[in-house]
């Protein structure tokens, strides 16, 4: 009987089956109760070692696009309609990654626009597409232009401008006469 009271008072092992995942980066097999577990997102886990790689590993176009809008909209995951929304815009306009991504910088960060009217899509790529490419484009060119150039010895030409006060022109205005009156003047 004592043998039975010593396995008895120790709680039994539980194993949950779903415990047991596959690392979302390397998809090994692993479990969710490890130490080397983390969450990387909303039901997505992943080893440490494998989260600390991805980090450091370059990240394709496609995947600085996808980073780019979840910060944008606060999510998790890239909507169905917004990966839409990117397809067309590759197959038919001929769009690249980092130029629709270039393009949402340019329209919400630099020209400063709100996501409120964005009703969680990316439709105003279009519009602004060759607006920010023209602005990018202009960067670039400055650039290349001062690229050989050194500041430090710069010093900018002072230009007086004097503007001088507006001057003020009174029209005057025709008073209501009578047509009898003015034939009277004559």
């Amino acid at each position: 009987m004592r043998e039975a009271e010593k396995t008895s008072t120790e709680p039994p092992e539980i194993i949950n089956p779903l415990d047991d995942i596959i690392c979302s980066l390397c998809k090994q097999p692993m479990n969710r109760k490890d130490a080397d577990c983390v969450v990387i997102s909303e039901g997505k886990y992943a080893h440490k070692k494998c989260v600390e790689l991805e980090d450091k590993r370059e990240l394709t176009d496609k995947e600085k696009l996808d980073r780019y809008i979840m910060k944008m909209f606060g999510t998790e995951y890239v909507h169905q309609r917004v990966r839409r929304q990117i397809n067309t815009y590759i197959s038919d306009y001929n769009y690249s990654y980092s130029g629709i991504q270039k393009a949402l910088i340019y329209f919400y960060e630099i020209k400063g626009n709100s996501l409120d009217k964005a009703n969680g899509g990316i439709g105003i790529v279009p519009y602004i597409y060759q607006d920010a490419y023209n602005y990018y484009y202009a960067l670039w060119e400055a650039q290349q232009k001062n690229q050989g150039k050194d500041i430090s010895n710069f010093i900018p030409k002072e230009k007086v401008i004097t503007i001088s006060p507006p001057q003020r022109k009174i029209k005057k205005r025709k008073l209501f006469t009578f047509l009898d009156e003015e034939e009277m003047n004559e």
